[in-house]
């Protein structure tokens, strides 16, 4: 990143992992700004996927970079109506309304884009300096929000690439199979329901950030804090500092107010939602993944 004055952080974890809440609880300090994926086109890095070339991995490396750079450079970015957003979520001090340069004062970048995660290496690669949070949560649950809360992968939406979470696949029938679903298993991915789908979604995801981040020598690096969702909602207390140490950051009110409005309700969440036939299913496709992350 060539804006060398700014510190960069970058979130990993599949949709509905508590990245959007992490995002949030971030942008509450007063010299973080946080970006979510709107900069940077997500379907670039599923792009690699299918050609892998080094001139294509530098393509889109390079192009993320470039991204970040344009709009720390843009008037979205050092402007009045950022030190307002910085303002309000600070907690709305009219004291501190009349110094609203205060609020512009940034020295931490910090970037979310959960589809990064079926390609975290190219994105890690990209930015050698940055610092990463990995934060992943039960898969059933993940699926469950994924399906209620944005109807994916429904077989309406398999009948073409439009989707962000599968932006090439394979030619089915009137349907087309996701470039992530392993080669042999279209038929069964194409029988299974939209709850199965998106639990398979997670799981490739979890699977290729665990490869990535479970090396020893990234581990040794301390580029990577991985959070429990469930641990984080449980224990806030604890988790919040260990954030905070991760990233070199300082609290402040709104963000230990955030901290003390956390709460558990969503966890397990898809047993009140799914039937049993569909948890079993759920269990056995995504089995070994669950049972790292100690979920079954």
């Amino acid at each position: 990143m060539n804006n060398s004055k700014y510190k960069l952080s970058i979130i990993f974890g599949c949709p509905r992992s508590g990245t959007t809440f992490l995002l949030g609880l971030l942008n509450c300090l007063k010299k973080s700004s946080c970006i979510n994926g709107i900069i940077f086109p997500a379907s670039l890095p599923q792009i690699f996927q299918m050609n892998n070339t080094p001139e294509i991995i530098e393509y889109i490396q390079q192009e993320f970079i470039l991204s970040i750079d344009r709009y720390l450079n843009s008037g979205m970015f050092n402007s009045k109506v950022n030190a307002i957003q910085k303002w309000y979520n600070s907690g709305k001090s009219i004291k501190n309304l009349f110094n609203l340069k205060d609020f512009n004062k940034i020295e931490h970048v910090i970037y979310k884009e959960p589809f990064f995660s079926f390609t975290p290496k190219l994105i890690y690669d990209a930015m050698p300096t940055s610092k990463i949070i990995y934060i992943y949560r039960d898969g059933r649950d993940c699926a469950d929000s994924l399906v209620r809360t944005y109807d994916i992968l429904t077989d309406e939406k398999l009948k073409n690439l439009n989707a962000i979470e599968m932006r090439a696949g394979r030619k089915y029938d009137e349907r087309y199979v996701p470039w992530w679903v392993e080669s042999g298993r279209d038929e069964e991915f194409i029988k299974s329901s939209s709850y199965i789908r998106a639990i398979w979604m997670w799981k490739e995801m979890v699977k290729r950030c665990e490869s990535l981040f479970s090396q020893p020598d990234i581990k040794a690096g301390n580029r990577v804090l991985k959070i429990k969702y469930e641990n984080f909602m449980r224990y806030p207390e604890k988790y919040k500092d260990k954030i905070l140490d991760h990233l070199g950051l300082n609290s402040n009110k709104a963000f230990e107010n955030m901290i003390e409005n956390v709460h558990t309700k969503s966890i397990g969440i898809f047993k009140k939602n799914r039937k049993t036939e569909d948890i079993d299913q759920a269990n056995k496709i995504a089995k070994e993944e669950l049972k790292f992350y100690d979920y079954i």
